[in-house]
């Protein structure tokens, strides 16, 4: 895990409600970086997500990088929070993390509608399914 993994997962060790994760989901969205204008197309929007998700993949080797943006702002927290677990990975650290486990210890698991697990497993898979070739 990496230093900014391990931060963001004491942070929210430390929280006692439902309310501090969330305002901490939240703000966690400001941590991904800009998402080129450019790059919201069609090209680059998640299948099977309720809300708009775009995802542009940078580099796969020797590690990942990838930018990512969505235009639900719970759900782009969500997905900052799985940026940080796993941007910069390489491919075969990236096959040997469990996301359930990561929202599990940030207290999130419980709070997760099948739908935004959905997504969030959708994006996880393309970017998996990237990180093989």
């Amino acid at each position: 895990m990496t230093p900014l993994a391990e931060q963001t997962l004491a942070s929210f060790i430390a929280c006692n409600s439902w309310e501090q994760r969330s305002r901490l989901v939240l703000q966690a969205a400001s941590l991904l970086p800009a998402y080129p204008e450019a790059l919201r197309t069609s090209a680059h929007l998640v299948e099977g997500c309720t809300a708009k998700v775009w995802l542009s993949i940078q580099s796969t080797t020797p590690e990942l990088n990838y930018l990512i943006d969505s235009e639900a702002r719970l759900l782009k927290g969500l997905l900052a929070l799985m940026h940080v677990r796993i941007n910069g990975l390489s491919p075969s650290a990236l096959q040997r993390v469990d996301l359930l486990q990561w929202y599990q210890q940030l207290g999130l698991n419980q709070q997760l509608t099948p739908s935004r697990a959905n997504g969030l497993h959708t994006v996880f898979q393309q970017l998996l399914a990237h990180s093989l070739h």
